[in-house]
Formats: structure tokens, sequence, C-alpha cells
């Protein structure tokens, strides 16, 4: 009877109300089962049918992402506008970068080390330069990366 007001076969609603039922935390240990599922499966159906209500007063109220899950067509038409988002978001930080070292081909390896993970005398090393030399193109490193933080608007955490 619960199953039939929100349109779902029982077996599922049960299913759903088991689901809820076994999860750590959910229910005392000795507390009836029965009325306890029973109790579960018309909150699941209060919960579909206010869904049900909210979606035919606002309209449709499915997740995008949920959609283009279920639909092929739809991941066919999303999946070219996530990738035009990631290509603008790829270009601004490349273009970020490029402000971020100059063309500096010394600032270019520096960039990259820490990108890498390097640190300290590796980056020497790599570089081939001594301690203050690399403390000083860190400190500049340091001071391009402020400037551009502040014309952009972005803050360092």
């Amino acid at each position: 009877m619960l199953a039939a007001k929100c349109g779902i076969d029982a077996a599922e609603l049960l299913h759903i109300a088991i689901c809820r039922a076994a999860k750590p935390g959910a229910a005392r240990p000795d507390i009836d089962l029965v009325p306890y599922l029973t109790m579960l499966m018309r909150s699941i159906v209060s919960g579909i049918a206010k869904a049900r209500r909210r979606a035919a007063e606002y309209g449709v109220a499915v997740p995008l992402q949920y959609v283009s899950e279920q639909v092929p067509s739809c991941r066919s038409i999303l999946d070219p506008v996530r990738e035009i988002q990631r290509d603008q978001e790829r270009n601004y930080f490349e273009s970020l970068l490029g402000e971020l070292h100059g063309g500096d081909p010394l600032m270019v390896k520096l960039v990259d080390a820490i990108g890498m993970n390097m640190r300290g005398t590796r980056i020497e090393k790599e570089l081939e330069l001594d301690t203050t030399e690399l403390a000083s193109l860190r400190r500049r490193l340091k001071r391009n990366a402020f400037k551009l933080a502040a014309r952009e608007g972005l803050q360092f955490l």
C-alpha cells in the first residue's frame, strides 16, 4: 500500500528501508524491527511525495549530473561543455604561470622544480645555483606571485 502511493515497487521500497536500517547507528539494537522498517518506509514515501510536489510546483528538480549519467544523449552534450571549461581554466592558469616566470629560463626551471616537489639543495643542484642565488631567485618569484595575486584578486592560503 505504501509503495503504491509513491509509484515504486514494494520490494524496492522494502530494500531501501532495510539499507537505511542497516547503516551503523541508524537504530538501537533493542528496537522492534517491523515497526521501525514501517516508519522508515513511511518516511521514504513521504520524501518521494514531497519531491514530486516540489518538482510539479517549481519544475523538474533533478541534478544535472544525475541526468547526464542516466541519459546517454546528455553525456555527449555535457562532456564538450566540461571540456571547454577545463580548457579555459587550463589556459588561464598557463597564462598566469607565464606571467609568473616572465619568460626568464632560470625562473621557468625554478617553477618547474617547485612543481615537481623539489626543495633546497636538490633545486640548487638542478639549477646549478648556490644558496644565495637560489634565495634571490625565490624572493623574485615570491614578489611576482604577490603582484600577480593582487592584480587577479587571488589569495594565498
